[in-house]
């Protein structure tokens, strides 16, 4: 039987629209006429013991301050790239919150950290193994059989081997970080040149120093690099801090000719056109490009790798007896979930360079019909993996907890993977909104956003302050990350006598560092205010060195402590000028009355400090610098500074040798290198054999107890010869609603290495 029934409600008022909604079931057909404004189902009228309807799940709301949307698996340009990057994809390897590798990601490992256990699971296990006698280590590699990517295909070997080929396309090479990790026949397989790994040293030198090879690293490098740097020279109108430079060079070729012009002579505001300045700068440089590194990056050697392969390129095509090559011999398929990947040495690195990766579909960026190993089919043309890239590098599919839905009006729309390996998300919904950088803690604090990465700055610590003034809103996890800012005294230029490693040398340095170290602190706090990491060692050696180290500068010439606790400013400041003079006269110093009057033969009273400071003191060592300068005069020695508005002249003056002290930064990595900072050659005009022998451990070992034991010699012999002030560790500040995000879903003691995405599957909203 079928009943009708009408319902009509005399509360609507006549002049609203009315709507009627039908609802079937298996027995009844019932029709309603209800108010637009005042719609009522069936389900509610059903029974008044109903429950109401539960409530729209809301989304959770990150902000970024810019972005592109241009995302991919295969590499990322920032940080919004990489949160994409994250939340959609799976890495191939797990890290625990120091940075160590997870080794048995498919059962999982309980590691301890700051005190606590913590479970860590990943996509996939690793069994790394040396063979001594070939120079060779191998990785094999067995992924999860249960890993499904958002589009419901599972996961599988030919998924990783057809990663590993795309990011070793010769297509990929200004973007792809595993390129030159020493992959067996990865060189021959990019440059098409069965020939290509029996070039030794000797004949790529020779190479780089032939006309022809010049000639390609200027077409190749060169131009590419300078014309690169007039897009950012020309974008320096816009920003009044340079106005110094800008104002004084009105048309940009001649500001670009300032920057990267080496010939003094030359006149840029004679040469017509932008285009023959930039060919004029070029031929400067030529195929030097330890020249190109040292000017536009600070780093002599940072376009070697580009230079080799075009010396490669070059006397493979001299060989007759090169042929083309199709594989990588290094990578192999070991089972339906299996690759083992086998590298020449055995670097520590090349497994974390591994974990990065992020394992891509190949049915979704590839071709699975054009896949087959053993006819050297990888499911993409070579030399065509930038364009796949490319065509789909603003809607990125993986494996992660979370799946690219859309992008609308400036927001980009994530969707719950509920086929996620770890359990389907608990929030269903993210939305990632640009908001102006000058807002994100007020988005956060007004509602407008849950999640977002604001700079670290002084100004964003009290805008958080601010809003927790009446009650806690925002909640701050400040994370250290990659770059160690330092401030280095260049024991060639300072010392006395002209030895940089006497007695005397080394105590000149260490009152120079006890006044700057003082303020190092106060330096921090002003720049970055509470989200500052103040550091007395590379954040990254923290996973070997714990709490078994002291603190740099802080013992006066006899070993005693210089600062007591409970001491004011006042004193601590009187405490630091009594260590400095004694430090001072053990150099040689005559002191008299509290303040050096002579200097010994060979010895200065004055000495200069360069920093890259914007020209208006806008940097973390700024200060340490500025408040040391004056305690130093007020004991006799002075201490200059010179605050460049472009990072390029302070690197100018390093790259001279010529400097004293600078502030700057280094790339510490999970595992540091540290040969490039403190072997021969460096900036700090220094040579240790021991702290040699320690950079060799550094490279070589995988032993953490010998690494632990390795870095901290190595900060006892950099600090001892007094060439190097821990200053701070760059950070990235994660702000979190607590008004809106249940607290205890979010991961406790968040690292650069293990951050909320990492658990973004259990992050719950209120």
């Amino acid at each position: 039987m079928i009943t009708s029934v009408c319902l009509l409600f005399s509360s609507c008022a006549d002049n609203k629209p009315q709507t009627t909604d039908t609802y079937t079931t298996t027995s009844v057909v019932t029709t309603v006429t209800v108010c637009e404004t005042e719609k009522t189902t069936l389900a509610a009228l059903a029974s008044e013991d109903e429950k109401t309807p539960e409530k729209e799940k809301t989304p959770l709301v990150v902000a970024f301050s810019e972005y592109d949307n241009t995302c991919n698996p295969f590499y990322q340009n920032g940080e919004f790239d990489s949160f994409i990057n994250e939340i959609t994809g799976e890495k191939l390897l797990t890290r625990d919150r120091n940075g160590r590798i997870v080794y048995n990601g498919i059962d999982g490992e309980r590691i301890m950290y700051n005190g606590t256990y913590y479970e860590y699971s990943g996509i996939a296990d690793v069994a790394e193994s040396y063979d001594e006698e070939l120079d060779e280590t191998s990785y094999v590699i067995n992924l999860r059989r249960d890993v499904k990517f958002s589009d419901g295909e599972t996961m599988d070997a030919d998924d990783l081997i057809f990663t590993l080929y795309m990011l070793l396309d010769p297509s990929m090479s200004a973007v792809s970080d595993i390129q030159g990790m020493g992959i067996k026949g990865e060189v021959n397989y990019r440059l098409n040149s069965s020939i290509a790994d029996t070039f030794t040293e000797e004949d790529i030198s020779e190479a780089l120093a032939s006309d022809e090879v010049k000639e390609k690293i200027r077409n190749t490098i060169v131009v590419p690099v300078l014309k690169s740097e007039y897009e950012w020279v020309k974008s320096l109108y816009e920003d009044n801090s340079y106005a110094v430079y800008t104002e004084s060079y009105p048309d940009p070729k001649d500001l670009m000719a300032f920057f990267y012009s080496v010939n003094s002579e030359y006149d840029s505001t004679a040469v017509p056109g932008e285009q023959k300045v930039l060919s004029d700068l070029a031929d400067m440089y030529g195929g030097n490009y330890e020249l190109l590194g040292s000017m536009a990056e600070g780093d002599a050697a940072f376009y070697r790798t580009d230079a080799v392969i075009c010396a490669i390129e070059y006397l493979s095509g001299l060989n007759e007896e090169s042929t083309p090559v199709n594989k990588v011999t290094g990578i192999e398929k070991t089972g339906k979930f299996g690759v083992k990947i086998t590298v020449s040495g055995n670097n520590p690195s090349v497994i974390h360079e591994l974990a990065d990766i992020t394992v891509a579909p190949l049915h979704y960026y590839g071709d699975a019909n054009s896949f087959d190993v053993q006819s050297e089919k990888f499911g993409f043309e070579k030399g065509k993996a930038l364009e796949i890239v490319s065509a789909k590098e603003s809607a990125p599919l993986g494996a992660g907890p979370y799946y690219y839905e859309r992008s609308e009006s400036g927001v980009i729309f994530l969707a719950a993977n509920s086929g996620y390996y770890k359990g389907a998300p608990i929030t269903e919904r993210i939305e990632v909104k640009q908001t102006p950088a000058e807002t994100v803690v007020s988005a956060v604090s007004d509602g407008a956003a849950d999640i977002t990465y604001p700079d670290g700055s002084l100004r964003t610590s009290d805008e958080i302050n601010s809003a927790n003034e009446a009650m806690e809103k925002l909640y701050a996890a400040t994370i250290s990350k990659d770059g160690y800012g330092y401030i280095g005294i260049n024991a060639a230029n300072v010392n006395v006598g002209g030895v940089p490693d006497s007695e005397e040398s080394i105590a000149l340095r260490k009152a120079v560092a006890t006044a700057v170290y003082l303020y190092r602190d106060l330096s921090v706090e002003r720049y970055y205010g509470s989200v500052g990491i103040k550091t007395d060692y590379p954040a990254a050696l923290s996973a070997w060195i714990g709490n078994e180290y002291t603190k740099p500068y802080s013992t006066d010439i006899d070993g005693n402590p210089i600062y007591m606790d409970g001491m004011r400013d006042q004193e601590k400041s009187a405490a630091a000028k009594r260590a400095c003079l004694e430090y001072l006269e053990a150099a040689g110093y005559t002191v008299e009355e509290g303040k050096v009057v002579a200097a010994p033969e060979g010895g200065a009273l004055s000495f200069d400090a360069v920093i890259a400071a914007d020209g208006t003191g806008n940097h973390p060592c700024y200060y340490a610098l500025e408040a040391a300068s004056v305690l130093l005069a007020d004991i006799g020695i002075t201490l200059s500074i010179t605050d460049t508005a472009d990072a390029s002249q302070m690197w100018t003056v390093l790259n001279s040798g010529s400097h004293q002290i600078w502030a700057a930064v280094w790339e510490t990595g999970v595992q540091p290198r540290l040969g490039t900072m403190y072997s021969e050659g460096n900036l700090y005009g220094i040579k240790n054999e021991e702290l040699e022998e320690c950079i060799g451990i550094s490279v070589t070992s995988k032993d953490n107890e010998e690494l632990k034991e390795t870095y901290i010699k190595c900060l006892n012999i950099i600090f001892g010869n007094a060439i190097e002030i821990p200053v701070y560790q760059r950070s990235d500040c994660v702000l979190f609603s607590t008004l809106r995000i249940n607290s205890e879903s979010l991961p406790g003691d968040m690292t650069g290495y293990y951050s909320w995405v990492d658990e973004a599957h259990m992050i719950e909203k209120k």
